[in-house]
């Protein structure tokens, strides 16, 4: 059921019209109401429970998706790797802020002056409050917060790239939203 081939003979049948083949923004009726499912997480397709979740899995799991969704996906294979990529970077950065914090807050010196000088992390873990929070709370909250900042970003950044409340408009105004998903 997850083929745009059976989209478009369901939707002919639907509408008693032949499904114009006219591709705008490289896809056509049937492909775009496809995505548009695809991005609303239907989750039946097959009427067949253990071939839905299979279906749902390979196009949602972070890890499966990568190299298993539907071709025809809004998350494209790119998209999913760069948001990953994105993530990767956030939350290295955020583990050297975390160690940092424990670090500065035991003997703070920010020094500004020199550039290759690794304490230049003790003047961003201090202006982000970062060592009055691990002070206060200790490693572990911080390292919570870090981690659900992680998720959360993770979670509005697909989002942004899958643009399902967009699916819906008319495809110049969709492919303007999907495009600032690729922005994102």
């Amino acid at each position: 059921m997850l083929d745009a081939d059976v989209y478009r003979e369901i939707l002919a049948w639907k509408w008693q019209r032949k499904i114009s083949p006219i591709k705008e923004f490289g896809y056509d009726e049937a492909e775009t109401a496809l995505r548009r499912d695809m991005a609303a997480m239907k989750v039946v397709w097959y009427d067949n429970m253990l071939q839905d979740w299979w279906c749902f899995m390979r196009n949602s799991h972070p890890v499966l998706a990568t190299c298993l969704s539907h071709r025809l996906h809004p998350v494209s294979k790119t998209k999913r790797f760069f948001v990953y990529y994105m993530l990767t970077a956030l939350h290295m950065t955020l583990s050297v802020l975390s160690a940092e914090a424990k670090t500065c807050a035991d003997n703070f010196i920010c020094r500004l002056d020199d550039p290759t000088d690794a304490r230049r992390w003790c003047c961003t873990a201090e202006a982000l409050g970062l060592i009055d929070l691990y002070e206060t709370f200790g490693v572990y909250v911080l390292s919570a917060l870090f981690a659900l900042l992680t998720v959360g970003l993770g979670q509005l950044w697909f989002a942004i790239a899958a643009c399902g409340c967009c699916q819906h408009q008319v495809p110049i105004r969709r492919h303007r939203w999907e495009r600032a998903g690729h922005a994102s």
